[in-house]
């Protein structure tokens, strides 16, 4: 794990109060003196002691998540640690609680923590073959998993996939020089609401694991589930390609990058980049959990999906990620990639 200075909160990106800090970590009894800020982009995250260990503690405004919400992903979580999957460990505040509630200045504040654990993020040079084929058996030990998690079939905690029709609401509000882009999405999502969601293609998904969730030590660790949502699994595969994709952009700089794809027979463009990754990811992927050819066939659906998601939250003021070609994004290259079907 990495540190970083300024880190972000999800309601208006600013540093973190030091008050609200210092009553986190005394809440979890934790010494401010080694607290230090670490890479995250929707959470304020710190590594930190408490006694001779170290935890990690994540502060999330209650604008954007429910205390219920945060329990339902730490319920996962602790299911699929139970079924082997190295991931973070909850740990208690001194008063007995996994979510701490806090209120500073009318806002609503939730602190949860961790343990830490020694894994490393993988440097792009390092993006081989085998890694990602280790990425796709964890993935696919994650589906494994959650198809067996016996709170998948009661009452959603988590969101859904469209929650409260998410993606109309937006574009029913698109004015008429993006009647294409609407007409497009609404298609999208008709043929996504026509697929099945039974147990063996749809249930809780991790929903973001890019290579920087994925810490490499002993073992392959999975951080970062605050996003896991119900969907398809292949909708899972589809958010790690994409991810992963506009994530090459942070890890090479314009003359690694060609360097890395030569050496890999690989021309620079995303395509080219999806075969690649999409090849080796599979074939660890299916070893554990077995995909049919047809859900295959609708990974483009899926990083449609994900790429009309990242426009949305472009719109509502989201910081953007990079464009296909590498440069920063701009709502004009969103709709260009999304109106010619190139989404990486």
């Amino acid at each position: 794990m990495q540190s970083a200075d300024g880190v972000l909160d999800g309601s208006g990106h600013r540093p973190v109060d030091g008050h609200l800090l210092s009553e986190v970590l005394a809440r979890f009894g934790c010494r401010k003196k080694g607290a230090k800020r670490l890479d995250s982009f929707v959470s304020s995250v710190y590594s930190c002691w408490r006694g001779r260990e170290r935890v990690v503690l994540k502060i999330t405004p209650g604008s954007f998540r429910t205390r219920d919400a945060i329990v339902a992903e730490l319920d996962f979580v602790a299911h699929l640690d139970r079924n082997g999957i190295p991931t973070l460990r909850s740990i208690q505040s001194l008063g007995g609680q996994r979510v701490e509630t806090l209120c500073l200045a009318d806002q609503d504040y939730l602190a949860y923590g961790f343990q830490w654990i020694d894994g490393e993020s993988v440097d792009g040079e390092e993006w081989t073959a085998d890694f990602f084929r280790r990425a796709g058996e964890t993935m696919g030990r994650i589906h494994v998993a959650s198809k067996l998690y016996p709170e998948a079939r009661k009452p959603c905690r988590r969101p859904a996939w469209d929650e409260e029709d998410h993606f109309e609401q937006h574009i029913r509000h698109f004015p008429p020089a993006l009647s294409r882009l609407g007409d497009d999405a609404r298609a999208l999502l008709r043929r996504l609401r026509q697929l099945p969601t039974d147990r063996d293609c749809y249930g809780l998904l991790h929903g973001d694991m890019n290579t920087g969730n994925l810490l490499c030590g002993d073992k392959m660790w999975v951080i970062d589930f605050e996003n896991c949502y119900y969907g398809w699994f292949v909708d899972d595969i589809a958010a790690s390609l994409y991810y992963t994709a506009h994530d090459r952009w942070y890890y090479f700089d314009a003359e690694t990058y060609p360097h890395w794809a030569a050496s890999r027979g690989l021309g620079t463009d995303g395509a080219s980049f999806a075969a690649y990754y999409l090849e080796h990811f599979l074939q660890g992927y299916v070893t554990i959990c077995p995909l049919a050819r047809e859900w295959i066939e609708r990974i483009p659906d899926f990083l449609h999906l994900r790429h009309l998601d990242e426009y949305l939250a472009k719109l509502e003021g989201w910081p953007p990620q990079c464009d296909i070609h590498g440069r920063p994004a701009s709502l004009e290259s969103y709709v260009r990639e999304l109106e010619a079907g190139t989404y990486i």
